[in-house]
């Protein structure tokens, strides 16, 4: 509604200024009069409609349905509070970016085991994870260790003892069915019939630095 107010301030200033010879009855003129802008109005109008444009870009960025959005509505958000908080040339323009930015804040921030929450699943997304700032993404990592430990760990090693002890369980039977030849020549040649188990350990740590480089490529 602002912006088509904007785009057809001509006409509106004309109807104005023309009033006198519509036809109105003094009632509507003296009503059109109490709401007719001035040039200062005019202005403001202009500065409100470039401080919500980017609001209402962000709207529809974060409409559509085809893909995820959380790492975009965190890119968003970070883009808002920048766009905000950059100082312009027009001391009216700052003063309602200020304003604004405060509510902004309110409702963006107020809750901020919410937003970290948010912050922690825009992680993994490239898209958030690169405006995250340095000291975020530490927190981020240092809570997602908590969580592997808490969470992960132990049923990584109750799986792998599990695996294990089911390995000895077949080579047992394994070793007992094997013909009293080849134990000779085990014997013999001085081997033992063993079944290596290659296990790979990859630490939290190491996930979180291959994820670092996959997610800035």
């Amino acid at each position: 509604m602002l912006t088509s107010m904007q785009i057809y301030r001509d006409i509106i200033n004309y109807m104005f200024k023309s009033k006198g010879s519509l036809g109105l009855t003094l009632k509507q003129r003296l009503k059109s009069t109490s709401i007719e802008l001035s040039t200062d109005q005019w202005d403001l109008l202009e500065l409100i409609i470039s401080i919500l444009e980017p609001f209402y870009s962000a709207t529809k960025v974060l409409s559509n349905r085809s893909y995820p959005t959380i790492g975009s509505a965190l890119y968003i958000i970070r883009g808002l509070e920048e766009y905000l908080q950059k100082e312009e040339n027009n001391p009216l323009l700052n003063s309602l970016k200020t304003l604004v930015f405060i509510k902004f804040r309110h409702y963006m921030f107020g809750g901020m085991a919410q937003f970290n929450t948010f912050k922690l699943y825009g992680y993994f997304d490239p898209i958030g994870f690169w405006v995250l700032t340095k000291t975020e993404k530490g927190s981020i990592e240092k809570e997602l260790a908590v969580i592997y430990k808490k969470e992960f760990e132990s049923l990584s090693l109750t799986s792998l003892s599990s695996s294990s002890t089911s390995l000895d369980s077949r080579e047992t039977t394994k070793l007992s069915n094997i013909d009293k030849v080849w134990q000779g020549f085990l014997k013999i040649t001085n081997k033992d019939l063993q079944t290596e188990v290659v296990t790979t350990k990859t630490s939290i740590q190491h996930e979180i630095k291959l994820y670092h480089k996959l997610a800035t490529k």
